[in-house]
Formats: structure tokens, C-alpha cells, sequence
């Protein structure tokens, strides 16, 4: 039996089925493009994980690459859980904001109100001042001169106290509120405002106020890692310059600062909440997004519109830990997200991540493992020879075979080579940050300038 359909009908199903075709064109395009861009990170060793990437709510591309576990041949996927580090901050400023909307607390309250064993000196550092970095109290994860190498101390039990003792009669840096300086410290001492103002632990709070109101069921708070399910293990390149198994940090030591665990899949579900406003109003989402100081406003990264950012207005916050690196970003104007989580901390999160988006919008992108480097005479090597304060972490520039490396002169890092792009301008390959030689006016090296995807970093040479 034939039936007659109407003309309009079958021309209405003909452009509905062509659109549905392009749709599903254009996807499978975007997929091919950003798993190409993947693969030849993971051919380079350069990174194992999970990756995600949704527009409005509905994902663009996932997938999970390399081995959680090696030894055991567990490979990664999307519901592997990672530590995601600095990530954490994001959720404790939203937490902080959240009581602050509640009239529990405000801004401008003196750390001393919620703090028992408060310094005097700490009197005029309000909230505020730590949301946004810029308190100028001690960084705890700071290597201490003479000190055990900080991956050594963190993998070791320890108390509330002692971590408290590790900057707690430390000078301030800086007068509070006159510039930025990232220390985990400050998010540290957020957790504790928050449960002297809930009376529950910082998990608690975390469960009920985030996880649990964006359904967040493969995330948690870090304890014992190794018997945490699903979760992946961390490698990092050793002093040696091989990649072996991380030293895995006690979770005795994090709080608000770096604590969380996550998968790509449930940090799509965060930024899901994040747009429906179940967790913040977006009013006060806009106020933490806006920088106070150095790119950095409330538990989020604000950078410069670059290149960086495939010129585009992004929003965010990265997390390192020894074996784990991350980043979640925001692009609002485009309702983009972009997860990436790592096992390999050979991986650069921000360049896979703007691979990705680079991808999303058909923009040109070169991988940084592509990037060309120049011969410079020794010579000229020579004078910039010596030993540089970064932000107290003393790093040591030596020459050998003819060629420029760096390392922690604390002995906390493997040698990294310095590639010249000119004469006076370095980088890491597989990094992104340039470093760059300064003189003064008598034409003699003065210090280095490490230029970040937050930030310019001076480095004041010693000798």
C-alpha cells in the first residue's frame, strides 16, 4: 500500500534530515580535530588522563587516555578519578561566598576573628585578602632553606598544628592588600574560618553545599589515596629525569587549598551548577571572577586576553600535585568548558586545553613540543650564569655541553634545559613560559622575567 505524503511534509523531513547530517558532521569534525590534537601529546609521552569539553551543557568531545595504573595495566577513563590540586580553591571561595550570603560572615572581617592562635601582626589580613592572594602570609608549601625536600615532608602524617606551625610565625611579605602573592596558605586558613562558622569539617560543608546540590558522586575529599576506587596513580619525572610513580601526598596536609578529587564527568556537572545557579547567585559568580589584583579574583584565574586564551575572555583555575596536574576553564561569552586532568605531570593542562578550544572555534594552533629554537653563542650564555630569587625559591642557572639549564638549587627539581627563541629570550619545551633576560642600565644581567599564563614573574639575580 502507497501513502501520499504532502508535499511540505516530505520537504520539512528532507531539511530536518540534512541539518541532523551536518550536525552530526560537524561534531564528528570537531572529535577528529581534538583527538588529533591529543594523540600527539600522548605520542610524546606528554600526557595520560581524561579530557572534556561542553558547550552550554551538552558535550563537544571527551576521552580518557594512557594508564591510571601501569604497572597493572589499568587504563584511564572517564570515571578515573584524579586529584585536581589548586582546582579546590575554586570550590572553597564559592563556599566562603555562599555563608557570606547568608550574612554568616563578611569580607572584611579580620582573619583574627575566626583564627585562635592569631598573630598580632595578622590583624589588618581580612578575607578578602586571602580569597584573592594577597594577605602576604608565608606560603606553607614553600621549601624551607635547609629543609627536607618538600615532597618528602608532604608524604608523611601530619596534624592541623603543625601544619599551622609552618608559616604561622613567618613574617608577612608585604603590608596586606599591596600585592599579589599566590600562597596555599591562605586557602588553608579559609577552610578553617569555614568550619569555626558551620561547626562541621570542611568535608562536611563540601559534601552538602557543592557535591551534593550538583550531584557530584565520584568526588570527595582526599584521605588515603591509595584506597580511594578509581583512582589514578600519579607519576612524575624524577631527579634522574625519569618518569617513575609520584610520591603520593598525605592528605593530612590539604584543605580548601588543594584536597578534592574529581572526575571530568562531575566537574561538568560543577560547571552545569554554576550556570543554573544552584550553587552561587550569578551576580555574585561575576563579583569572584573579577580581579582584584594580577589577574586573580575569588578562587578564579582571570587572564589577559592573549593568544593564550585564543583571544578570547577566559576564566579558571589550574591544580599541580606531584603526579597530578589539572585545569578548568571557562569561556562564558561561549558557554564553553574545557576539563583537563592529568596522571602524567609531564603534561601542560593549559596547552592541551587550548588545543582543545582552538579546535572548538577552528582557530590555528601549534603544539609547543613544535616550537623552534636558535644556537646562541656561549659566550653570551655565560653571563647569565648564576643564581635567580624567584618569590624566595632560589633556582640556578648553569651551563652544560653549551648548553643553558636550570634547577632548584635546593635540589628539589631535575635539570631543565633553557631553549633560546633569541638571544635574550628562553624557553622549556613542552612549556609555555618565556623567560626573558634583563639588564639595567650598565648593560649587566639584573634578573629574569618568567612570563606566565596568570603572570609576570620577576626573578632578582644574586650573583
Amino acid at each position: 500500500m502507497r501513502i501520499r505524503v504532502p508535499g511540505g511534509v516530505f520537504l520539512a523531513s528532507i531539511v530536518a534530515l540534512s541539518c541532523g547530517w551536518l550536525a552530526f558532521y560537524a561534531h564528528g569534525a570537531l572529535a577528529r580535530a581534538a583527538d588529533n590534537i591529543m594523540q600527539g601529546q600522548v605520542d610524546r609521552g606528554s600526557f595520560s588522563g581524561a579530557v572534556l569539553v561542553s558547550r552550554a551543557g551538552k558535550v563537544l568531545f571527551e576521552h580518557a587516555y594512557g594508564m591510571a595504573d601501569a604497572q597493572n595495566g589499568t587504563r584511564n577513563t572517564l570515571h578515573t578519578r584524579f586529584r585536581i590540586g589548586s582546582i579546590t580553591k575554586t570550590f572553597t571561595a564559592i563556599i566562603v561566598m555562599q555563608l557570606e550570603g547568608e550574612h554568616r560572615l563578611t569580607l572584611a572581617d579580620s582573619v583574627c576573628s575566626y583564627i585562635q592562635e592569631c598573630p598580632p601582626g595578622w590583624a589588618a589580613i581580612t578575607l578578602h585578602h586571602l580569597l584573592s592572594h594577597t594577605s602576604g602570609i608565608y606560603n606553607l608549601t614553600r621549601t624551607k632553606p635547609g629543609g627536607q625536600p618538600l615532597e618528602q615532608l608532604l608524604a608523611s602524617p601530619t596534624t592541623q598544628a603543625k601544619v599551622f606551625a609552618r608559616f604561622i610565625h613567618e613574617p608577612l611579605g608585604f603590608t596586606p592588600g599591596a600585592k599579589f602573592e599566590y600562597s596555599n596558605s591562605n586557602y588553608w586558613l579559609l577552610s578553617r574560618v569555614i568550619e569555626k562558622v558551620t561547626g562541621l569539617s570542611y568535608e562536611q560543608v563540601l559534601q552538602q553545599r557543592i557535591f551534593n546540590p550538583a550531584d557530584m558522586q565520584d568526588s570527595g575529599f582526599t584521605h588515603d589515596w591509595s584506597t580511594t576506587p578509581h583512582a589514578a596513580i600519579g607519576y612524575w619525572v624524577s631527579r634522574q629525569g625519569k618518569l617513575e610513580r609520584a610520591p603520593v601526598v598525605d592528605g593530612s596536609w590539604l584543605a580548601g587549598d588543594g584536597g578534592i578529587y574529581s572526575t571530568v564527568l562531575d566537574l561538568e556537572k560543577f560547571s552545569d551548577a554554576l550556570d543554573s545557579g544552584i550553587l552561587v547567585p550569578r551576580a555574585t559568580l561575576e563579583r569572584m571572577r573579577r580581579p582584584v589584583t594580577a589577574e586573580y579574583g575569588y578562587g578564579w584565574s582571570t587572564p589577559r586576553i592573549s593568544k593564550l586564551t585564543v583571544n578570547r575572555q577566559q576564566v579558571g583555575h589550574g591544580g599541580s600535585l606531584p603526579g597530578f596536574v589539572s585545569q578548568f576553564q571557562r569561556f562564558e561569552a561561549e558557554k564553553l568548558t574545557v576539563i583537563v586532568l592529568s596522571n602524567n605531570q609531564r603534561s601542560d593542562p593549559p596547552q592541551v586545553a587550548e588545543g582543545l578550544v582552538s579546535a572548538v572555534f577552528k582557530e590555528p594552533f601549534t603544539p609547543l613540543y613544535e616550537r623552534e629554537s636558535v644556537e646562541v653563542p656561549q659566550a653570551i650564555l655565560q653571563r647569565y650564569v648564576g643564581d635567580y630569587d624567584l618569590e624566595g625559591v632560589i633556582w640556578t642557572l648553569f651551563l652544560r655541553n653549551g648548553h643553558l639549564f636550570v634547577k632548584a638549587k635546593d635540589g628539589s627539581t631535575p635539570d631543565i634545559e633553557l631553549l633560546a627563541e633569541s638571544e635574550v629570550v628562553f624557553f622549556i619545551r613542552g612549556s609555555d613560559t618565556d623567560i626573558t633576560v634583563l639588564e639595567n642600565g650598565k648593560g649587566e644581567v639584573d634578573g629574569l622575567s618568567a612570563n606566565m599564563r596568570d603572570a609576570s614573574r620577576f626573578a632578582k639575580k644574586l650573583r
